[in-house]
């Protein structure tokens, strides 16, 4: 029995050691981790690791440990661990006051005055409990402070009788002092933490910073750590040399410098001091200049630079051997090669800038993605061959941030790569959902555990450990119930994240359209639209730009544009960080005008159209007392000429010196100047990887605006097809058409044309049109008049002036706009390609084809007859005629009385003489190009009015200057008879 009892006893306390362990779950210094995976790419990810206790260690961080949630209290918000409850101040850590100076603490514990907490520290031998308490620093920056907080310490051993160590502090605010505690614990179970706001509870942010259990003898190692210095320490190495020079010997110094001053020297040396982990990658990264240039060009982080900091260690400490993978990536930069080190570096570095703030799936249900695996689902997707390799290897830092921000749930990165290769690798997102209002993806059908055999054959839920779960909506559940335009241009973003290609939502009026990158082989980056309703012109993205371009608070509203003058910046990507670099001297010499002109100046050698480079410039120019008008005018100037091939940006940094242009004659020569340096970004054909947004922007910027939706053509070179218009030539929208009225919708989503069948070309019809609809900015069920363009179909007709010339065997005024055919039920042929022979008895029927938007003319049927000419008495042809002199001709104003026109055996057309009447003459000289024997002359008249011959006479000449009298004294009748 005491055998059976022991085993018992056994088994209940190593159950009370595992349920322990469970509960703990935070950083410490030495800490033994066991991994929670339910996913099979999770490691060691901090959110899901538990830490147990270990007594070997020299101390316990109070925030590791849970508190009694039964006994412990809080007077607004919640009890919160490692941050201070302000986190928009000092980078979202705790921060005090020690000795006058800012401390900021990686550790610690924050409740909102008046709060009580309850820790049971039975399972853990420590010797005392440290910490620093007071009001966040945070409070002071605030400004009202309230009337402060006191707190009072005690221990327990049966958690109901206490002892305290401290009754009651000083009354304490966020400018005060915090007090450093040492309280004793030893034989205590319990402790407790109790901050009285005075009956005031503004600004009583009470905090417990570093709060540990401690044993005897402990040492608090907080030597600064040497690879970390001071911005006065890195300004000392850097103002060491010339400018010049400053980059090219003290690259590392510069980088180094600007990694401190976003984080902060005294919080660097707190993260190293912290935990070997962070140590470790903060060497990494700040000891390695290709690391530092590649964390530093790539962008501010999303959320803050501690945040940043904070995934990077964890990736890093997770796949540090990653990098050193030696192994050939399959086309690297640009096609030229690379390392797969290279390639996993530029991942960490992305994630650690994109998950410094929340990743989550856009539909809800809180399903936030974890850098550590996010990382490891596209590591192993490249290495099997499942991205768009030749993109994802190639990509920038800034460029690989739209791969990794990607507002989907980690676990559904895969799934989705892998249903679209099943349904073809069709990457149209409205291949998967409708379009529509009334979705529910709450409803119980798509959670009931009865349903999930049914909903996994069809999704393969299980092959990819999808969470069926109700309050965990999926993709599969969108592409279920639908969606509308937001939806649909969110999932066409993560289906291009899915294959490692960047893109994002964007917003456009009443309507969400998203972007999509694409690259030549070369590695040339360039930007469309999909969804697409408004296009560039208005279209706007409220999260952060690529290089921070187009996020301003100066810039257009509609600024989605921006994006093509980053993305040119990113394709000279060595000259961009070098210009970068040359920028993050201008701290060193704040105030220094010249200096700092000469800085921005430098930058713009490197990249002549870099934005940052022209707006310091710009401010510089501002801050300098000595600068003129012409100055500023002058800097217009240059500015306008460097980057004229950006007319938005261009017209918006322009604005920036425009109110420094006070003078009428200089604030002419402004708007002329922006003017024509819009009217050249409307020709322009080079020198930008997407021309076409370049004019487009700037007809839009000139008020020349084009309102074509779509157009179409019978002929030419895009001859039956329906194509959306030119400013649509970057961009996709879902559109539809119809041919029949607005019966019978055709939707077309993957390109801007459609080609129409024989079939439909044959159904066009003059009273119906060709409608188009642009689908999502408004939709129902049958499109709304009002949003529907028809491109209206005219019925063509044979010129009036065509002309069947019986003699010449011909019809006068054919084109090759025209087909003919001799009879009924022949094919039609083309003037352009033969001509019908006309000798004997026949007819020709004629049409004019369908050209442009006009249909097929109706046919006209033209007669020839037998030829009846003798030797004595036959036609002579307009061939051997020509024309030699005209007393007048009237030929302006669309009077069309060319003299050519009396000899080109067309009845339909004449000559006319002068319309004026100034000509009294009135004669006309035909040249024969042989000598004949003359017998017979027809005239034809011409219809109207006037312009007939009464009388006339009839000269001839063997050598065009001596004329004899043919016939004289010629009467003719007034009618449009011929006449001989």
């Amino acid at each position: 029995m005491k055998k059976n009892k022991f085993k018992v006893l056994f088994i209940i306390t190593i159950c009370t050691i595992i349920l322990i362990g469970i509960l703990l779950n935070a950083f410490s210094k030495k800490r033994e981790t066991a991994v929670v995976s339910t996913s099979s790419y999770r490691q060691n990810s901090a959110e899901e690791s538990i830490t147990t206790y270990n007594s070997q260690s020299q101390f316990c961080y109070l925030s590791d440990i849970p508190y009694i949630k039964e006994q412990s209290s809080v007077g607004w918000g919640s009890i919160t661990y490692d941050k201070n409850l302000d986190t928009k101040y000092n980078n979202g850590l705790i921060t005090l006051k020690i000795d006058g100076e800012k401390r900021y603490f990686i550790k610690g514990v924050a409740a909102h005055a008046t709060s009580t907490l309850v820790y049971d520290i039975s399972a853990y031998d420590y010797d005392y409990f440290t910490a620093y308490i007071g009001v966040d620093q945070s409070r002071e920056i605030i400004g009202n402070q309230g009337n402060g907080v006191q707190f009072a310490l005690a221990t327990s051993v049966d958690g109901v009788t206490w002892e305290p160590y401290i009754r009651t502090t000083d009354v304490m605010m966020g400018n005060s002092n915090a007090l450093q505690v040492k309280m004793p614990i030893k034989g205590a179970k319990y402790i407790k933490l109790f901050a009285n706001n005075r009956g005031n509870a503004e600004a009583d942010h009470a905090v417990y910073a570093d709060a540990k259990l401690i044993k005897e003898g402990y040492v608090e190692d907080n030597k600064p750590v040497e690879f970390i210095k001071t911005l006065s320490e890195y300004d000392e190495i850097i103002n060491s040399k010339e400018l010049g020079e400053q980059i090219a010997e003290n690259e590392l110094a510069l980088l180094q410098r600007e990694f401190v001053k976003n984080m902060g020297y005294d919080i660097l040396q707190a993260y190293a001091n912290y935990s070997k982990d962070y140590k470790e990658t903060l060497e990494w990264l700040m000891t390695d200049v290709e690391n530092l240039r590649l964390y530093i060009t790539g962008g501010k982080p999303t959320g803050s630079y501690a945040n940043s900091l904070n995934v990077l260690v964890k990736l890093y400490t997770t796949y540090k051997g990653d990098l050193s993978v030696e192994g050939d990536l399959e086309f690297g930069v640009g096609g030229n090669g690379g390392k797969l080190k290279d390639l996993y570096r530029k991942m960490m570095i992305s994630l650690s800038l994109t998950h410094s703030a929340n990743v989550a799936l856009w539909v809800g249900g809180n399903q936030l993605s974890n850098a550590v695996d996010r990382y490891a689902i596209y590591k192993s997707m490249h290495e099997r061959g499942l991205l768009d390799t030749r993109t994802f290897e190639d990509l920038s830092i800034e460029e690989m941030r739209w791969v990794m921000n990607n507002n989907i749930d980690d676990e559904e990165i895969e799934w989705l790569n892998a249903h679209v290769r099943k349904c073809g690798n069709n990457r149209d997102p409205y291949r998967y959902i409708r379009y529509t209002f009334g979705y529910n993806y709450s409803l119980a059908q798509y959670y009931d555990p009865e349903k999930y055999a049914d909903w996994d054959a069809k999704y393969d839920l299980s092959k990819y450990n999808i969470t069926y779960q109700a309050g965990k909506p999926k993709l599969w559940i969108v592409f279920e119930q639908g969606s509308v335009c937001g939806g649909l241009s969110k999932t066409g973003s993560n289906i291009n994240g899915a294959f490692g290609n960047p893109s994002a939502v964007i917003g456009q009026p009443g309507h969400a359209a998203y972007l999509q990158y694409s690259a030549t082989s070369e590695g040339i980056g360039m930007w469309s639209i999909y969804n697409d309703v408004s296009g560039w012109t208005q279209s706007e993205k409220g999260e952060r730009m690529m290089l921070g371009w187009g996020s301003n608070n100066w810039d257009s509203y509609y600024q989605v544009v921006y994006i093509q003058y980053s993305q040119e910046a990113i394709n000279d990507l060595s000259n961009l960080e070098k210009a970068i670099e040359v920028m993050l001297l201008k701290d060193t010499y704040a105030g220094d005008w010249n200096k700092l002109e000469e800085i921005y100046r430098e930058a713009l050698k490197y990249q002549s159209f870099n934005m940052d480079a022209w707006y310091g410039l710009i401010d510089t120019y501002k801050g300098n007392p000595e600068k003129t008008e012409e100055d500023f005018y002058n800097l217009a100037v240059e500015l306008a000429e460097n980057v004229k091939n950006f007319p938005l940006p261009m017209s918006d940094l322009l604005n920036q010196i425009k109110p420094k242009l006070t003078s009428p004659e200089y604030q002419s020569r402004f708007t002329l100047l922006l003017k024509r340096s819009l009217e050249y970004g409307t020709t322009c054909q080079s020198g930008v990887a997407q021309p076409s947004l370049t004019r487009l922007m700037a007809n839009y910027l000139l008020g020349r605006n084009d309102f074509t939706v779509a157009t179409f053509s019978f002929d030419g070179d895009n001859a039956n097809q329906i194509r959306l218009a030119d400013r649509f030539q970057t961009s996709t929208p879902c559109w539809e058409y119809s041919i029949d009225g607005g019966e019978n919708w055709i939707t077309e989503t993957t390109q801007n044309y459609v080609e129409l069948t024989e079939e439909q070309i044959n159904k066009i019809n003059t009273t119906d049109g060709i409608k188009v609809h642009i689908k999502g900015a408004v939709f129902t069920e049958e499109p709304k008049e009002e949003d529907i363009v028809t491109i209206q179909i005219t019925k063509g007709t044979l010129p009036a002036t065509i002309f069947a010339n019986d003699l010449e065997n011909r019809i006068i005024g054919v084109n090759t706009s025209m087909q003919w055919r001799y009879e009924e039920g022949e094919q039609w042929r083309y003037y352009k390609s033969v001509s019908p022979n006309l000798t004997g008895n026949k007819q020709v029927q004629v049409r004019m084809l369908a050209t442009g938007t006009r249909l097929a003319s109706d046919i006209s049927t033209f007669t020839f007859s037998e030829d009846n000419q003798t030797p004595e008495r036959s036609y002579v042809p307009v061939s051997h005629l020509s024309i030699a002199g005209v007393s007048s001709q009237a030929t302006g104003g669309g009077q069309d009385g060319h003299a050519v026109n009396c000899i080109d055996g067309n009845y339909n057309t004449r000559w006319h003489s002068a319309w004026n009447g100034s000509d009294t003459t009135k004669n006309i000289t035909i040249k024969f190009d042989n000598p004949i024997a003359l017998s017979a002359m027809s005239y034809k008249p011409a219809d109207g009015g006037n312009g007939k011959i009464l009388t006339c006479k009839i000269e001839g000449s063997l050598d065009g200057e001596n004329f004899f009298i043919i016939q004289d004294n010629i009467v003719w009748a007034n009618n449009e008879y011929e006449k001989q």
